[in-house]
């Protein structure tokens, strides 16, 4: 029988990690429709269900569960990115770039270098999609969106280029509800 500290004396492995978060990656789009699903029609929640009373099919004919072509972009990260030290960033708490007092993406491209210049390799974010009970993210509503108080897509896209430029890869916290 091993002792707490034997077990947690375990060394974090990164690589570990990330083939666990592939693996789990292709069965996240299906678990987050199911549970939009069980909230909408309020199998099993403790919330209110926003659509009480309508049928499955209306409730699917109400979502976007398209699917999304990936984009596959040429990364500028070399393959031992994920060995280096993370920074896990609060976006709504690291840096804000317009003065209304809550951080955003655009403040955290401007603190780039400085993360860079730090040693930092990956940063991991919180939740940045937009939440239905204002909980910084763990009530996800728009699995394709960004919280607006943090900006756009397409700062979020900036971001990304931004970082992988710099030799910076970036997780984010995909919270299944």
């Amino acid at each position: 029988m091993k002792t707490l500290g034997e077990m947690t004396a375990r060394r974090w492995r990164p690589a570990a990690a990330l083939a666990w978060a592939r693996a789990v990656q292709s069965c996240t789009a299906v678990l987050g429709v199911v549970a939009v699903l069980g909230a909408l029609v309020g199998c099993g929640t403790r919330t209110e269900p926003a659509a009480a009373g309508n049928s499955p099919a209306q409730v699917l004919s109400a979502l976007d569960v398209s699917p999304v072509a990936p984009r596959v972009a040429a990364a500028h990260l070399d393959a031992h990115w994920h060995h280096g030290a993370f920074m896990e960033i609060f976006v709504r708490a690291y840096q804000d770039s317009n003065g209304d007092g809550v951080g955003d993406l655009k403040g955290l491209i401007s603190r780039l270098d400085y993360l860079r210049d730090l040693g930092v390799r990956g940063l991991w974010l919180m939740p940045v999609m937009p939440s239905a009970d204002r909980d910084h993210g763990y009530a996800t509503t728009d699995y394709r969106g960004i919280e607006p108080d943090y900006g756009s897509l397409a700062d979020f896209d900036e971001l990304l280029r931004q970082a992988h430029a710099r030799g910076i890869g970036v997780i984010v916290d995909y919270v299944i509800n």
